[in-house]
């Protein structure tokens, strides 16, 4: 019915939902709203974001790959899956940080 792959990554996005909860339950008493928000995008971002396994194939968390292929090719291997990882990082604490200064803009 479902296959291999699907199944896969059901798990893996549970267990990463856990986490991401865990860490907002380590972090929720520091005083600064911002670094926590920061703090949880960085961590969704890292567990969530995709990269290609292969050419045609299917996907793995980027993190896994950027492992991988440094472990396989040295670190010139982080360049195809670590650069759009960091990419995705500074893009989504920009985010973060935009949507944090709007909503308290509109709370002043």
């Amino acid at each position: 019915m479902y296959s291999g792959s699907f199944t896969i990554w059901l798990w893996y996005i549970l267990a990463s939902f856990v986490l991401i909860a865990c860490w907002w339950f380590l972090i929720k008493r520091l005083p600064f709203r911002e670094i926590k928000i920061m703090s949880l995008v960085s961590i969704a971002v890292f567990l969530f974001f995709p990269w290609a396994v292969a050419e045609g194939s299917g996907y793995a968390p980027a993190w896994l790959m950027v492992g991988m292929e440094m472990f396989s090719q040295g670190p010139e291997g982080f360049g195809r899956a670590g650069v759009p990882l960091v990419i995705a990082f500074i893009t989504a604490l920009i985010a973060s940080m935009i949507v944090s200064y709007a909503v308290n803009r509109l709370r002043a």
